[in-house]
């Protein structure tokens, strides 16, 4: 397989669903790493994603949707509908899963991981009526994909499609909030901190192992 670039994101968006639409995984760029993304609903492009990653057992992809594609996807409480508001921002929420939920991208799991890191993915989401599944661009946490250059370099010949968008903005993961326990949980730190997301939400939790 041969890989194209394309430098222009916005404008390589109808290129990107096409290729979506044929079950094909593009390598886009977002502000937290470069991302797999897929149609969520095709088993066999989740798959492909699986083995991009190396992945020896099934694990959950994010749905990369915006708070109002999301209601039939998720449950949503007031917590989780507070932080959805601040989409887009480089967070991943946990989110309770409804039956309408991809079983290839839960993987079996009962929640749902949620993203949308920055405007380009919310434009790209607005774009289709395709639920958009995907992961970071990476084998390793050592291994991840921060621009198109790393991404060739890891990826080139498996993937039809990358999109340079430049170096991606945070260069790692988004804080991972978790929504369906009985008080919002910070799960993994990111590029928003604790003390950012006090002031919206009072109850949110940090794990005492986080705990300075």
């Amino acid at each position: 397989m041969s890989t194209q670039t394309l430098t222009n994101p916005m404008q390589a968006i109808p290129q990107i669903l096409q290729l979506l639409e044929q079950g094909e995984v593009v390598i886009i760029p977002t502000a937290t790493t470069y991302a797999f993304v897929c149609d969520g609903e095709n088993a066999n492009a989740v798959a492909r994603i699986h083995q991009l990653k190396r992945w020896s057992s099934p694990n959950p992809l994010a749905v990369f949707s915006t708070r109002d594609r999301l209601s039939s996807l998720a449950h949503i409480n007031a917590d989780a509908d507070l932080l959805l508001q601040q989409f887009p921002a480089p967070l991943t929420l946990i989110l309770p899963k409804t039956d309408k939920a991809p079983a290839p991208v839960t993987a079996g799991y009962p929640s749902l991981l949620v993203c949308c890191p920055d405007e380009f993915v919310q434009k790209l989401v607005e774009s289709t009526s395709l639920i958009l599944a995907g992961g970071s661009a990476s084998l390793s946490t050592d291994l991840k994909a921060t621009n198109a250059r790393s991404a060739m370099q890891l990826f080139e010949g498996e993937v039809p499609l990358i999109i340079d968008g430049g170096p991606s903005k945070y260069g790692r993961g988004g804080t991972m909030v978790d929504c369906t326990l009985d008080r919002p949980t910070i799960l993994k730190y990111g590029p928003i901190s604790f003390d950012d997301l006090r002031p919206l939400l009072p109850n949110i939790e940090l794990p005492s192992h986080m705990r300075k």
